[in-house]
Parts: C-alpha cells; structure tokens; sequence
C-alpha cells in the first residue's frame, strides 16, 4: 500500500524534481542577489523565490505528465506537516542572523535538508536522503569553516540543481 501511495506521489510530481529544481534556482538567484546588492536582498529573494516554488514547480508538473492520479491524502499530509521545520528554520536563521548573516543561510539550508529527509519517506526514494545530508553536511561545514555569505546559498543551489534534474530523469511511467 505504501509504495503504491509513494509511486502515485512520484507519478503526479514527478519525484519531487520540478521543486527540488525550482528551489536550485530560487538559491542560486538569492547568492546573485546576495553578491551583488547585500545580505537583506538576498534574504528576502530567498524567502520571496520560495514561496514561488511550490506555483512554478505545478506549471512544469503538469506540462510533464499526461494524468493525474488522484494522490494519498496521509503522503500528502505528511508533507504539509513538514511546513513548521521549514517555517522554523526561516524564523531561527532569521533571529540569528542579527549575530552572524552567514547563520541566516546556514541554518535554512539544514532546516531544508531536514524536510528533505521527510520527503524520503513520501516519494520512496533514497535520493532525498542524500539530497538532505548534502545540506545538513553544507549548512553544518559552512559554520565550522566561516565560509563567505554566498557560499551556502551558491552551494545549496548547484546540489538542488544536480539532484533535481536527477529526479525528473527517474520520471515515472
């Protein structure tokens, strides 16, 4: 039964790529930002980009799939449940980045990998897993070795990049 609800997930979003994609943009655009106007900029192209994924990410899911089947309500559910870590980790990047900007990143970027972990369970797929420790370990590694600003998000945006379009090359049938 689970795998069947996995695969319906995979089938109608195509594994997750079109988002995890998006979201490789929506980074790589805020490390521009960042980079060339400021920290403040870069921290809200991020915030305003993600609420863009889940809208942008439908409009390829749809070109990219024939039907859609109707989707577990519990997989979907669970995904939903997953918004107060994200939400979580933008309010504590947020407060810590009075301390530290570079925290900001950091901390979203391991907040993110978190609720990728979640999502290993959703589509059935270990990619997510990897997908979510690249982040931890990038959010994690970048504090240790007081990277530059634009490091963790330049980073998260070429890993999402990489692993997105893996996911959509592993497109259901």
């Amino acid at each position: 039964m689970l795998a069947a609800s996995q695969s319906t997930m995979g089938h109608n979003y195509i594994n997750g790529g079109p988002g995890v994609l998006v979201s490789g943009f929506v980074w790589l655009i805020s490390a521009i930002v960042t980079y060339a106007i400021g920290f403040q900029a870069g921290m809200l192209s991020l915030f305003v980009g993600g609420m863009l994924i889940v809208p942008i990410s439908g409009v390829i899911e749809r070109q990219m799939r024939d039907d859609v089947v109707a989707p577990d309500k519990g997989l979907t559910r669970l995904a939903i449940l997953t918004l107060p870590l994200l939400f979580g980790g933008l309010f504590l990047g947020y407060i810590m980045s009075f301390r530290n900007e570079a925290l900001f990143y950091e901390i979203v970027a391991i907040a993110i990998g978190l609720r990728y972990l979640v999502f290993s369970r959703i589509y059935g797929l270990k990619s997510f897993i990897v997908l979510g420790l690249l982040l931890i370990i990038t959010g994690i590694g970048a504090y240790f070795r007081a990277s530059s600003l634009v490091f963790v998000p330049a980073a998260v945006g070429v890993i999402e990049l990489i692993v997105g379009s893996f996911l959509m090359q592993r497109k259901r049938t």
